[in-house]
């Protein structure tokens, strides 16, 4: 039983480091785009940086609560992360040497986790299913991301791939809140 709470608290300070580190990656970048501003880039970063102030919001003030409402709100602004990564790649990455069947693919890989992610939102209450549209969507973002930072590395900061991969260990941190709160719940 030890042992387990000390996974338990091992695993929420990772979340919490990742979470911060995330948030904090967000300012800089959103600080970034102030400076030589376009509508997608303040948009992107906006999105991530709400995303993330949803989450400690939930944390601090919503995790004891049962309705699914607040939990869900958290997982509509992953999505909508998703949602603006489907504009980004049509917009951004083309300009950097890939073809259009690439972008096209990777806006398709996209779409389904962003639809993934809404799936699972929608079935909170069945661990399983649920579980299974949001790991789809998180593994399929976590390839395209290593897929996109491997071809494009020449051409991006260190600060794109930090972001790129805040991507889908949000989506992992989102995993091991719903898993906990499902155990706390039961």
């Amino acid at each position: 039983m030890n042992k387990e709470k000390n996974l338990k608290n091992f695993v929420l300070l990772v979340q919490i480091i990742l979470t911060l580190c995330g948030t904090i990656l967000s300012v800089v970048l959103l600080f970034r785009e102030l400076k030589t501003p376009s509508l997608l880039g303040i948009l992107g970063s906006a999105t991530h940086l709400v995303t993330y102030l949803a989450i400690i919001l939930y944390t601090i003030k919503n995790y004891h609560k049962e309705d699914n409402i607040y939990f869900q709100g958290v997982i509509y602004a992953y999505a909508a992360v998703m949602g603006i990564q489907i504009l980004q790649a049509g917009n951004y990455i083309s300009d950097f040497g890939l073809s259009p069947n690439n972008v096209l693919l990777i806006n398709c890989c996209n779409l389904i986790c962003f639809a993934n992610i809404i799936k699972f939102a929608d079935n909170l209450d069945s661990q399983k299913i649920a579980l299974s549209y949001i790991s789809i969507a998180v593994v399929l973002k976590l390839i395209i991301e290593i897929c996109l930072i491997v071809r494009m590395f020449a051409f991006i900061q260190l600060i794109h791939v930090l972001m790129s991969l805040s991507i889908p260990i949000l989506g992992i941190t989102i995993i091991v809140a719903y898993v906990y709160r499902m155990k706390r719940m039961k």
